[in-house]
């Protein structure tokens, strides 16, 4: 089976944008992007923030890749390579503003076949603050 990507145009879906870490201590914050505005959820620990990466993994979240510095996408997959995170994951890119592709990230895939609705690979539904329960 081949993974799939969507192309989209206007508002990307919901996705992981930022992953902040304190540098005083293993907490820090998970900043998501949903319907034009900013959601923070904090982790306390290592262990809580892989719980959290784990469900939105799980949940079928999107990743967003890095620009200048590494993204959440990259940290994932660094997770993932060092098993601590299950994959696989789904990335969220941008060509141009508004203009967004989400794929489904599969070890050692090198194709993608097109999705026909953005539901067949994302979970449109997911709520950021559902985290922080």
């Amino acid at each position: 089976m081949k993974p799939r990507y969507f192309q989209g145009i206007g508002e990307a879906p919901a996705h992981l944008s930022h992953i902040f870490h304190d540098r005083s201590d293993d907490a820090g914050r998970l900043q998501f992007k949903k319907e034009g505005h900013e959601f923070e959820v904090a982790f306390e620990s290592t262990s809580d923030l892989l719980s959290k990466l784990q469900t939105i993994l799980t949940d079928s979240v999107p990743l967003s890749v890095g620009g200048n510095v590494p993204g959440p996408v990259d940290e994932v997959g660094f997770l993932i390579e060092s098993g601590k995170l299950q994959g696989p994951y789904i990335e969220i890119s941008w060509s141009a503003p508004g203009c967004w592709t989400v794929r489904e990230i599969i070890d050692g895939a090198l194709e993608w076949k097109k999705a026909d609705c953005l539901s067949d690979i994302v979970n449109q539904a997911f709520n950021p603050e559902s985290l922080a329960e």
